[in-house]
């Protein structure tokens, strides 16, 4: 998978043979107001990453090519290894506090 980097963006590509996909996710502080199924599973593994990773990741917008055959499974694993990418490379979005539990 190739990610990639523009502004507030993450942009990633995978091309596994039959079915490519492609997902963008744009970071903030506005809410996702997205919704389409695949809000749901970005949300679901931004949510685990963060998790696992002590972040606090919000994605704020989500962008597919819908020429691509949707697979929750790439979409979940695409989404969890951006922010994977993210936190290895420092990369620092406006993001909202951790809330306290």
């Amino acid at each position: 998978m190739q990610i990639v980097q523009q502004g507030d963006w993450l942009k990633a590509a995978r091309i596994t043979g039959l079915n490519d996909h492609y997902l963008g996710l744009r970071f903030g502080v506005e809410p996702l107001n997205d919704l389409r199924p695949v809000a749901a599973v970005v949300q679901e593994a931004v949510a685990l990453a963060n998790a696992d990773f002590g972040t606090c990741y919000q994605v704020s917008e989500i962008q597919i090519d819908e020429r691509d055959k949707y697979s929750p499974r790439a979409c979940r694993l695409m989404a969890y290894q951006m922010i994977e990418y993210a936190v290895e490379q420092g990369l620092v979005f406006h993001v909202q506090e951790p809330q306290a539990t």
